[in-house]
């Protein structure tokens, strides 16, 4: 039971981590003055606020899995991972090596969130 409530504390502090560097990602993306100059905002609102839904998204995941037990939600949240970490692996060459950390706080999570069923 002991390994149980660590292996989710550890799940639990790393979903987090990925969420909070989201979320500084889109805080400084949003305040760069060379993006809010660019004609098609909405595009660029989105583009700036994706990983921060991945993270969150995945974040509510790993929690439902961990609470009630959900296989269904952690394959859910690993998957989005996943598409998270292969983004962030594509977008390298730009703001990719940025989200990185996020993306592998995130499937680090996934992978250590305790599920039983």
């Amino acid at each position: 039971m002991e390994t149980r409530r660590r292996e989710g504390l550890l799940a639990f502090a790393s979903a987090t981590a990925a969420v909070l560097l989201a979320g500084a990602f889109a805080y400084w993306a949003a305040n760069d003055p060379m993006l809010r100059n660019d004609d098609d905002q909405a595009v660029v609102r989105l583009v700036i606020l994706l990983p921060l839904t991945f993270t969150v998204l995945g974040w509510v995941l790993l929690h439902a899995a961990c609470r009630w037990d959900l296989a269904w939600a952690k394959l859910g949240a690993s998957i989005l991972a996943g598409v998270f970490l292969t983004l962030t692996y594509v977008a390298m060459a730009s703001v990719g090596m940025l989200l990185m950390p996020a993306a592998g706080a995130l499937a680090l999570a996934a992978a250590l969130t305790p599920v039983r069923r």
